[in-house]
C-alpha cells in the first residue's frame, strides 16, 4: 500500500465515503500488490523445494524482511473487506415507518439494535443490545419465531418485524405501552418489575402458573380494592413476601419475563383471582377463608 493510498485513505469526510474509499484502496492493493506478490511468492516456493541448498538463505532473507510484512499488511486489509462484507451502514431506524430491508446474520446498524431490544423485552434474551446481528441474535429470532408460528428463518422479515411490534396480524396484541384486556396501562419499567415479582414469588413454578401470578398482580390493579398501578400493588406493604425478603431485585429469568409479556397481553389463567398461595407453606388462615377457583403448580388461586 503506497503513501498516496493511505494518504487519501484517512482524508474522506464522511463514514459512506469512508467504505467507498476504503474499499477501493482494499480493491487496488489486492490487485496490484497482493496478486502478483503471491505468483511471485509460489514461483519462489516451488523453485525451493527443487533446490534446497542453493539459494535458501536468500530466500529466507526475504521472506523474513519483505515478503512477511506485506503478508501481514494482507491480513490487515483482508479483515477490513471481510467485515464490510457482513456490514451495512443504516441512517437512524424509525420502527413507525416499518421495516427497509431484510434483516440477517452479519447486518449491522440502529435497526438490528430494535430487534434485540425487542427480544430483550419479550423475554428471548440476546444481552447486550450491540447492533450487531451475531449468533446469538440469530437463535433467538429462530426462537421467537418457532414461539409465534412463524417461518423459522432466523432472518427478521415483514412478519417477524410485525410480531415484534405488536402488530401481528394473527395475535391481536398491541405492545406493552399502551392498553391491554385488563385495561391496565403498562409501561417497560412497569413490565420489567412485573417480571421481577413473577420471578420471585413464582420462581420454579410451571410456565402457566408463573402467567397466573402475573395475572393476579394485573387484576388487583384494575380492582378498587387495591392500588391502582403495578408499583403501587407489588410494593403494598406485605402483600408479596419477595418484597419482604428482597427477591424482587433478582435479576428475572426469560420465563418470567415472558410471562409477564404474555399477561400484559391480557392472558387470564386465573378466572380473575385476586389471591393465591401454596397450602404447603401458608400460615394465614384468612386466605382459607377466601373463594377458590383453581390450583395451578404449587398455587391456589383465589378471589
Amino acid at each position: 500500500m503506497t503513501d498516496k493510498d493511505f494518504k487519501l485513505f484517512f482524508t474522506f469526510r464522511s463514514s459512506r465515503e469512508f467504505l467507498i474509499g476504503l474499499k477501493n484502496v482494499c480493491k487496488n492493493f489486492l490487485q496490484n500488490e497482493f496478486l502478483p506478490f503471491w505468483k511471485k511468492a509460489k514461483m519462489v516456493l516451488k523453485a525451493k523445494m527443487f533446490s534446497l541448498e542453493k539459494g535458501c538463505k536468500n530466500l529466507s532473507e526475504k521472506i523474513n524482511n519483505n515478503y512477511l510484512e506485506k503478508y501481514l499488511k494482507v491480513l490487515f486489509i483482508l479483515g477490513i473487506i471481510v467485515s464490510m462484507m457482513f456490514a451495512t451502514v443504516v441512517p437512524g431506524f424509525d420502527s413507525q415507518k416499518g421495516l427497509n430491508r431484510i434483516l440477517s446474520f452479519g447486518k449491522m446498524g440502529s435497526d438490528v439494535r430494535w430487534v434485540q431490544h425487542k427480544l430483550n423485552e419479550q423475554g428471548f434474551q440476546v444481552g447486550a443490545v450491540d447492533g450487531i446481528y451475531g449468533f446469538t441474535t440469530l437463535n433467538r429470532v429462530k426462537e421467537f419465531q418457532k414461539k409465534n408460528n412463524l417461518a423459522v428463518t432466523g432472518t427478521v422479515d415483514e412478519k417477524t418485524f410485525a410480531r415484534l411490534n405488536g402488530t401481528g396480524e394473527d395475535n391481536g396484541r398491541k405492545q406493552h405501552v399502551g392498553r391491554n384486556s385488563f385495561g391496565v396501562k403498562l409501561s417497560e419499567k412497569d413490565l420489567l418489575l412485573l417480571a421481577r415479582a413473577v420471578n420471585g414469588e413464582a420462581r420454579g413454578e410451571p410456565f402457566e402458573g408463573q402467567v397466573a401470578v402475573a395475572a393476579v398482580i394485573l387484576n388487583r390493579v384494575e380492582s378498587p380494592q387495591f392500588p391502582k398501578s403495578v408499583p403501587g400493588v407489588i410494593f403494598q406493604r406485605g402483600a408479596f413476601d419477595a418484597v419482604e425478603d428482597g427477591q424482587i431485585w433478582l435479576q428475572p429469568s426469560r420465563e418470567a419475563i415472558r410471562a409477564a409479556y404474555v399477561a400484559a397481553q391480557g392472558k387470564d389463567n386465573t378466572g380473575g383471582a385476586l389471591y393465591y398461595f401454596n397450602p404447603a407453606k401458608s400460615t394465614s388462615r384468612w386466605i382459607w377463608t377466601r373463594p377458590q377457583i383453581k390450583q395451578i403448580g404449587n398455587h391456589i388461586f383465589a378471589k
